[in-house]
């Protein structure tokens, strides 16, 4: 999301300034509660938002971090480095996700001022996003360089914000020493509560910054804010001076429309959503089209699947496209799967009914099946056709993140073997390798006496060694000539060989020389979306630079810590701008070597495992 940088003539912003804030100021210390009614009485309580995702890679569930050592007496437990630098604070140290006090070490705060703003906050991926919370939460020491107290700090909350995490965003803010009057920060923190529509925070914020703040952004909120007091003559004022200067933001005019005659909105349309747009869409009950979605804005997702004011076929699209990139709303979208209607025919025969409905419905038709069958066996039925259909639909991950909670009732028994393969899958993919390795177990004990069974081992080979699980025997890379003998009989799988292969390579995982010639077609071309040379060549120098990160987070398949090297912070920043807002799903493998090379050679196999689990199954058949 981005914002309009322009201004308020002198006259105009002072006439507003001086007109409306202390109004303002007079309405929110009589009663801030007051910014929480609707113009008509239609304002909902603010929603209550997830606690942000749990950042170990192999965490069972998203849930809300760790708390550091530190307590501001608030209920944010922080970690601060260095009390006299705003920019040092975060939420996660190495113990609960974070990378460490000297992610930074190396790194000039020129470059991070400048590559920050870049990272790729709608990349569809789940892996990515982790990342970035990641890299956004970290305590550390801040990069060395001149700039001004608490704007990286900001620089990181509003990224938090576009992610669609603003309670984290506003818990950094609210973590953050030495605040004074930062315009950027209190921007950041005022963005935050919209976001989570906690709008009697917020609308203090806009109260006391206004009179300072030179953007539009204080002018608009400002008017919004009267408009929630009551003080409709007051923002009446304001959206005139408004017109007479900003001609770009249409929605905003509309929405303020429509809060003043109590008429719900409809917006066919709403470019580059802010916070202040989403917060006044649902006070103006605003009916939202589908098109809303497309860019994939991460706030724009889960505000609008947790909106229950909105169609229950919008949000269950956003919450699913949510989930996939990893938001955690399990709990959202399993309760919109509840709630969609299905004949008695089609819940006596989910299956069968599931393959006629296909899409969203089909996945909302076998979860309640799956949910709601007491047989193991019949409950396992039901998800392996809610996997086999989604990996139709390029939605194998939202389903394994989805159906979780089912799966994790099913146990590797002998009976459950023909399950095996798609269980393993599944555990794969959401990052949790250990709880794979007794289905893998399984499916090497059925493969002995079932050739089908045989064959899904060899198949499932090349994920195997992927997620790092492989051992010296089925599991070992000596199987990958026996993999290429079958796959190559398959056309779809024969075309991604060159892909798997480079995911091994980059992972450290040898491939041999004999393979890389038997798989590779000398006649084909191939055009590839690639980032400038210069990032891959600074991505390269980040992660071999000497005298980089010390405190490094060890490898759950390696066991223990590697050797420091490499500027950490310098190259997940690097790799996350790298791989860009179409993620490691539809990445060049040209692209996915450097990057996931780049990631291990810092230390983070895991990380960089993840990545390449996501890119391959973008691409299964």
């Amino acid at each position: 999301m981005t914002a309009s940088r322009a201004s308020l003539p002198p006259r105009a912003g002072l006439i507003l300034a001086l007109a409306l804030a202390p109004v303002l100021a007079l309405a929110l210390a009589a009663g801030g509660a007051r910014a929480q009614q609707a113009v008509d009485g239609g304002v909902s309580k603010p929603m209550s938002l997830a606690p942000p995702t749990a950042l170990t890679p192999l965490a069972p569930e998203p849930a809300a971090a760790a708390a550091p050592a530190g307590d501001t007496g608030g209920g944010i437990r922080v970690n601060r480095l260095d009390t006299l630098d705003p920019d040092s604070v975060g939420l996660l140290n190495p113990g609960n996700g974070g990378f460490g006090g000297d992610l930074w070490l190396g790194t000039g705060r020129a470059f991070v001022d400048q590559v920050l703003p870049h990272l790729p906050t709608a990349a569809p991926s789940a892996a990515m996003r982790d990342l970035m919370r990641r890299l956004l939460l970290t305590a550390a020491r801040a990069p060395a360089g001149e700039g001004r107290p608490g704007d990286l700090v900001a620089a990181r909350a509003r990224l938090l914000v576009a992610l669609g995490d603003g309670r984290s965003a506003a818990d950094l803010i609210a973590a953050t020493p030495v605040r004074g009057d930062n315009e950027q920060l209190n921007r950041a923190e005022a963005e935050a509560r919209f976001l989570t529509y906690d709008l009697a925070p917020a609308c203090r914020v806009v109260a006391a910054q206004v009179s300072r703040g030179h953007d539009l952004f204080w002018q608009k909120s400002l008017t919004f804010c009267q408009m929630l007091a009551g003080e409709r003559d007051k923002a009446a004022l304001g959206v005139g001076l408004l017109r007479e200067v900003e001609a770009r933001d249409p929605a905003f005019f509309d929405l303020m429309a429509a809060l003043e005659t109590g008429r719900p909105a409809k917006l066919e349309t709403l470019e580059d959503p802010s916070p202040l747009h989403l917060a006044m869409a649902r006070a103006a009950k605003a009916t939202l089209s589908p098109q809303v979605l497309a860019a994939g804005n991460a706030a724009v997702l889960q505000v609008v699947a947790r909106n229950g004011d909105l169609p229950a076929e919008l949000r269950l699209e956003a919450a699913e496209r949510a989930l996939s990139d990893g938001t955690p709303l399990h709990q959202t979208l399993r309760e919109l799967y509840a709630a969609v209607p299905f004949q008695d025919q089609e819940l006596a025969n989910p299956l069968t009914a599931a393959e006629q409905l296909g899409g969203t419905e089909a996945r909302a038709l076998l979860y309640r099946a799956a949910r709601d069958q007491a047989i193991p066996t019949a409950r396992a039925e039901a998800l392996a056709k809610a996997l086999e259909l989604a990996q139709a639909d390029g939605r194998f991950g939202t389903v394994a993140r989805a159906f979780v909670d089912v799966l994790e009732t099913l146990g590797p028994a002998p009976e459950m073997a023909w399950f095996a393969p798609e269980a393993a899958r599944a555990l794969m993919v959401l990052g949790r390798a250990e709880q794979a390795r007794p289905w893998l177990t399984l499916v090497r004990a059925a493969a002995r006496g079932d050739e089908d069974m045989a064959r899904a081992r060899t198949t499932l080979l090349p994920l195997v060694l992927i997620a790092g699980l492989g051992d010296g025997g089925d599991w070992g890379r000596g199987g990958l000539a026996a993999w290429w003998v079958d796959a190559r009989e398959d056309p779809a799988t024969a075309r991604r060989a060159g892909l798997l292969l480079t995911l091994l390579d980059a992972l450290g995982e040898p491939v041999p020389t004999d393979l890389w010639a038997q798989v590779a077609d000398l006649s084909a071309r191939t055009a590839a979306t690639l980032p400038d040379t210069a990032v891959l060549r600074l991505l390269a120098r980040a992660a071999d630079a000497p005298g980089g990160h010390v405190t490094r987070v060890a490898s759950a398949t390696s066991g223990a810590a590697e050797a420091p090297r490499g500027r950490v912070g310098e190259t997940v920043m690097l790799a996350l701008v790298a791989l860009g807002p179409e993620g490691p799903q539809r990445a060049h493998p040209a692209l996915l070597h450097p990057v996931l090379s780049a990631l291990v050679r810092v230390g983070l196999a895991d990380e960089a495992r993840r990545l390449a689990l996501e890119a391959a199954m973008a691409t299964a058949p």
